[in-house]
């Protein structure tokens, strides 16, 4: 009897933890759809820059979560692969074009077109009604250094005869620069070590351009990926299943597994950057250079300095200033805005992805408009 009536209490407890976890799951299922997530391949590789977002590109953006913590996003990507509006390369006559270029903070993926920075930039010069007419073009993307703004600039953005090019630098801008490899976004290379990215070095006082190495590895193992693992797709459902989910991450955890699907991380405002000493002669050069070709073509750099929000050692910034001082080029202390909107209390970020929320485009927007407030003439 006593073994009888413990075999009715396993079968009971068995029972009711079946239903617990079914319980589980289907609410589970809910939630995942009401706020799904996505491994997306919205960048491809691009020979000349290292990569680009893939053009004509409808996909949802959720962040780097299992499900969408923070946001979720609608991103539509124009003929040349960046988060902007179509714009053709002949500027309209009484049209002030302004170029952005930077990485991720600047793509702005995170928030709905019209908060980024950029649209919010063109609709606030706007607003009067009066001419002339202003554009904003964004050619930001994710995980760039500043030498690959110098390559988009060529390959891109100077067709467009841009009057004003804003460059956001801060630490690890400065640090990707000299960086061949590149996790970050890259899933299908998060377990090799390819060098995808095109870098610089000083030789002799010269700047010396490297292409990337693996370049041709790299659209093969993007090719492997989307074949293999993605169904032909360059879009697949993180986690249909909680249950899933959840085994799956405890074993991740069991066998160490750390290092794949990794995101481009962001430190907290004011916090340290991944590297002291960022390689800042190599930069400086490279701004300068930028900065040349800009003015060789009728416009004028400015240069959007974010390195006390994104931690950079205060010398840096000396010597960013000082480039702007002795070169001409715009100088926006952009960080300091950023700072005094976190130190009131006003949330510039989101809480669990890092990168700008709507309010951080907003401070980055008005900076800039303040900017061309004081030493733009309309």
């Amino acid at each position: 009897m006593a073994r009888l009536r413990a075999w009715y209490s396993f079968v009971l407890g068995s029972v009711s933890v079946l239903i617990t976890l079914l319980v589980v799951e289907a609410a589970g299922r809910v939630f995942l759809a009401i706020w799904p997530s996505y491994d997306v391949l919205f960048l491809q590789p691009e020979r000349t820059v290292g990569w680009t977002q893939v053009p004509h590109m409808e996909w949802i953006w959720a962040g780097v979560n299992w499900y969408a913590k923070d946001y979720s996003t609608r991103i539509r990507t124009n003929s040349l692969g960046f988060r902007d509006l179509e714009r053709s390369p002949a500027k309209p006559e009484g049209t002030v074009r302004v170029a952005l270029l930077g990485d991720s903070f600047v793509e702005a993926i995170q928030v709905p077109l019209e908060k980024t920075a950029g649209q919010l930039l063109e609709a606030h010069l706007n607003a009067t009604g009066q001419p002339p007419r202003y554009e904003v073009l964004n050619f930001g993307i994710s995980n760039y250094g500043v030498g690959q703004y110098l390559l988009t600039w060529e390959r891109f953005a100077s067709a467009f005869d841009p009057d004003y090019v804003v460059v956001l630098v801060g630490g690890y801008q400065l640090q990707r620069t000299v960086s061949e490899y590149e996790i970050g976004r890259f899933h299908h290379s998060s377990q090799r070590a390819l060098w995808i990215r095109p870098t610089f070095r000083l030789q002799d006082g010269r700047l010396v351009r490297e292409p990337a190495a693996d370049y041709e590895a790299f659209v093969a193992a993007q090719r492997a990926l989307i074949a293999r693992e993605f169904g032909g797709s360059r879009v697949r459902r993180r986690e249909t299943s909680v249950l899933g989910h959840l085994a799956k991450t405890r074993w991740t955890r069991h066998a160490a597994m750390g290092k794949t699907l990794a995101a481009p991380s962001a430190p907290a405002p004011g916090a340290g950057a991944p590297d002291a000493g960022p390689p800042l002669a190599v930069n400086l050069r490279i701004l300068e250079e930028l900065a040349r070709q800009v003015e060789e073509r009728g416009g004028r750099m400015v240069l959007a300095d974010g390195g006390s929000y994104f931690g950079t050692p205060s010398e840096s910034s000396e010597a960013l200033k000082r480039l702007c001082n002795e070169h001409e080029i715009g100088y926006v202390p952009l960080g300091n805005r950023l700072l005094e909107a976190h130190r009131a209390g006003r949330a510039t970020r989101w809480a669990h992805d890092g990168h700008f929320n709507e309010a951080g485009n907003q401070v980055f927007a008005a900076s800039l408009s303040e900017w061309m407030a004081e030493h733009v003439a309309r």
